[in-house]
């Protein structure tokens, strides 16, 4: 996994989402549920799952929120759609972290971590 460089220990999903209510009768809901990774979920606090951001190919209403392990999608104004969600959640672990206070010595022994991890050091 890996995190974007933040206040808080939260880590990100992308979702895209091929919407087309022509395959059959119960797509034309405009509203559906999409199934959220579970290796993303595992990693991330219970409950602070959240969609963060929506981008849809064309012009459309659209909306999401998360519902349990799911993303609730609602798309009005086309039948077909690829709708890309950005999800982000806490980490496990880091729940009330924000701005943590560090020494000098773990700032120099976490550099060197992430050196040795992508092979710069």
């Amino acid at each position: 996994m890996f995190i974007t460089e933040m206040p808080e220990v939260r880590f990100e999903d992308i979702m895209v989402i091929d919407w087309d209510a022509q395959n059959g009768p119960e797509l034309c809901d405009p509203s559906r549920l999409f199934v959220i990774d579970p290796k993303y979920l595992d990693t991330c606090v219970d409950g602070t799952v959240q969609v963060c951001g929506i981008a849809p190919d064309m012009p459309v209403a659209v909306g999401a929120a998360v519902e349990g392990g799911n993303v609730r999608v609602r798309v009005q104004g086309s039948e077909s759609a690829r709708v890309v969600l950005r999800l982000t959640a806490i980490r496990k672990g880091f729940q009330g972290v924000r701005l943590p206070t560090k020494t000098r010595a773990e700032f120099v022994k976490n550099e060197r971590f992430i050196r040795k991890v992508h092979g710069d050091g």
